[in-house]
């Protein structure tokens, strides 16, 4: 895909509940804008139309190709607001030390940026195709 197209696609998913149908390497990928947690809104990416808890939950090629990769901290949780000044000054030491220790990481198929989906899609696969035409 071109940018013209990339823009058409971007421009159609500013409207609430407004589909794209792109093919991309063999999958059919549906982009719809929702509502997501109150107020907020988000790109949901169903493919071949479905969000699957397998792809969310295990490692599989959907995963990365698709979904939206989060990392946070252990140490940014109300657990370890409970712990001691002592002992949070320890895993603060440690922490930057092994940093990967501390960290988990999840994945959403919802992206709150357009241009870090479009980013993430165009690295993670190769042949990007609009399916159908964008209401603009």
């Amino acid at each position: 895909m071109d940018n013209a197209q990339w823009t058409e696609v971007e421009t159609c998913l500013r409207k609430q509940y407004h589909s794209v149908k792109l093919s991309i390497d063999g999958y059919e990928v549906c982009l719809i804008l929702m509502p997501y947690k109150g107020i907020k809104q988000c790109i949901a990416v169903y493919i071949n139309g479905f969000i699957k808890g397998e792809w969310i939950f295990n490692d599989c090629e959907i995963r990365r190709r698709f979904y939206n990769r989060h990392t946070k901290s252990l140490l940014r949780t109300a657990e370890f607001n409970r712990l001691s000044a002592k002992i949070k000054k320890d895993l603060k030491k440690d922490l930057k030390k092994d940093r990967a220790k501390y960290e988990y990481e999840y994945f959403e198929p919802y992206w709150m940026s357009f241009n870090r989906m479009k980013s993430h899609f165009i690295k993670n696969n190769k042949n990007i195709e609009i399916i159908t035409k964008p209401e603009v």
